[in-house]
């Protein structure tokens, strides 16, 4: 995508790939819930299958080669110590849960993830075609912008997984009701995603982001506030503004660290750019699961949007740093 597109544009193209990206488990969660009710969880799996089925075949009509072909050796021991130092990193916060932070374990998880990213920085400075292209981090226009989408991903996919939990354990609602409401954090993202491109044309990609970020931040702390006082007004809101924040700042960010690649690594850059965020994904998911617990009690689900609220202001603040224009 960001070969098909001039640099000018390529921010409203992505917003346009955001906003479908988005606009389709909005849908699911809309027409998921009720179904799941109905005919039971098992039934969503033949409805994926069906759909994706069909994408496979639109796609080998639609999508068409936009670059030449080049031959690519795939860096298996690059990827095998990055596996293994996300899994045990994560697994110091799953071990920790499980058998509490005061065992041995958790602490050797920690261990072993610091062996094997000093183990992977060694392989990515040998390898002929790396995973990662280390010279790229010290390209503030790159790593920044990336780094701040891994702040705010970090929150808004942790609280994707808690909010679910949080409107069946404390509000008791059922998948149906609790889908509808779920609902309306991708639908304003797809929404916003698409008008960020016309925002980028007017403001600068640091202006958009430290926006987003802070209507990221506004949403952790209202989500926090409604799992505590148990406000579902409350937690619609955070549900709106989360969607809103990551669909304004998503586009721009994406943007900027295509802007700072040569166009020759748009391929390995946009890998590193969605690993780096995936990482950020997983942290989140896992580390707010597990502030709240097996308890599900308010204060415990408002640590935990607490937690998310803290590095979406590190993520935010890290958007000072882009570089101007």
């Amino acid at each position: 995508m960001l070969h098909a597109f001039p640099s000018h544009e390529r921010t409203k193209a992505i917003g346009v790939y955001q906003s479908a990206l988005t606009l389709a488990p909005a849908i699911g969660l809309l027409v998921g819930g009720p179904v799941i009710d109905a005919f039971g969880w098992r039934t969503m799996f033949f409805a994926f299958t069906i759909i994706v089925a069909a994408g496979f075949v639109w796609s080998w009509f639609v999508v068409q080669i936009t670059t030449e072909r080049v031959e690519r050796r795939i860096d298996y021991l690059g990827s095998l110590t990055m596996t293994f130092t996300v899994v045990t990193a994560l697994m110091f916060f799953e071990r920790g849960k499980a058998l509490g932070f005061d065992d041995r374990v958790p602490w050797i998880m920690v261990l072993c993830s610091v062996v094997g990213a000093v183990l992977f920085v060694v392989v990515e400075r040998a390898a002929p075609e790396p995973l990662m292209r280390l010279d790229y981090f010290r390209r503030r226009g790159f790593i920044v912008p990336t780094l701040v989408s891994t702040g705010l991903n970090f929150a808004f996919m942790g609280g994707l997984v808690v909010t679910p939990l949080l409107l069946h354990k404390t509000f008791g609602y059922s998948n149906g009701r609790a889908s509808s409401i779920l609902f309306l954090r991708p639908f304003f993202y797809s929404i916003t995603a698409v008008l960020a491109g016309a925002l980028q044309m007017r403001f600068s990609v640091r202006r958009v982001a430290l926006f987003g970020g802070i209507v990221v931040i506004t949403s952790m702390l209202l989500f926090a506030e409604g799992s505590h006082s148990t406000n579902i007004w409350l937690i619609v809101s955070g549900l709106v503004l989360s969607g809103i924040g990551l669909g304004v700042a998503t586009p721009g960010l994406t943007g900027a660290s295509a802007a700072a690649t040569d166009p020759k690594d748009f391929g390995v850059t946009s890998g590193m750019r969605n690993t780096i965020t995936q990482v950020g994904v997983t942290a989140g998911i896992q580390t707010m699961t597990t502030m709240v617990g097996t308890q599900y009690t308010p204060s415990a689900f408002a640590s935990a949007f607490l937690l998310g609220c803290g590095v979406a202001v590190a993520g935010t603040a890290a958007a000072l740093a882009i570089p101007r224009g």
